[in-house]
């Protein structure tokens, strides 16, 4: 393997092909506080992320490590609602996988929105929104924000459509849809403040 590191936020596998590297990673996981170290080598953000990529090398199972960076959704200014845009591995394959040099070409589409930053619990939205709320006083209306802050004009651009909103909406109709949940009025006003529609 050519880096110590990966960013397994998005991972796709055929689980016929590889049930047991599948199984052996569970089980590294299982044994994590002996494995994680051990698979980083000291690499940034040590955790279960490796164990993936090392099941399948020590049971010889071929896999795929997109070769393009992960890149920040934000990248002006890093803050509370940062992520990352991760390249489609099928184009990050085709491009590079007879390249025999250091060079790659440089992939532009992107597949997937990595909230690395962010742990979106459909089950725990309105402590989401505390964080998402600015210090206000009692009796004052609460100041809301998005995700992504002001930075969201370029998560629109690279995605083609307003994705956090797609995120609200998704959350809303698996949370509060079928509820009456009283936290749901919260979220609906949330999202009525910031998106400026109906939930």
């Amino acid at each position: 393997m050519k880096s110590r590191a990966s960013e397994s936020g998005i991972m796709l596998y055929d689980k016929v092909r590889h049930a047991d590297s599948l199984l052996l990673a569970a089980y590294y996981n299982f044994y994590g506080k002996y494995y994680y170290q051990l698979h980083s080598q000291g690499a940034w953000g040590s955790g279960d992320k490796e164990t993936f990529t090392q099941g399948a090398v020590v049971l010889g199972n071929p896999f795929w490590q997109v070769k393009q960076n992960a890149v920040m959704l934000t990248p002006g200014e890093i803050h509370y609602g940062s992520g990352i845009w991760q390249a489609d591995p099928e184009l990050d394959w085709k491009s590079n996988h007879k390249k025999t040099g250091k060079r790659e070409i440089p992939i532009i589409t992107t597949m997937f929105a990595h909230l690395n930053r962010v742990k979106f619990d459909t089950r725990r939205l309105n402590s989401l929104l505390d964080e998402l709320t600015s210090e206000t006083k009692e009796g004052e209306k609460e100041e809301w924000s998005r995700i992504w802050g002001p930075d969201y004009n370029s998560v629109v651009k690279k995605a083609g459509y307003d994705l956090e909103k797609v995120i609200w909406e998704e959350a809303i109709k698996a949370t509060c849809e079928h509820s009456l949940l009283d936290e749901c009025e919260r979220i609906r006003n949330y999202y009525d403040t910031v998106f400026g529609q109906d939930a």
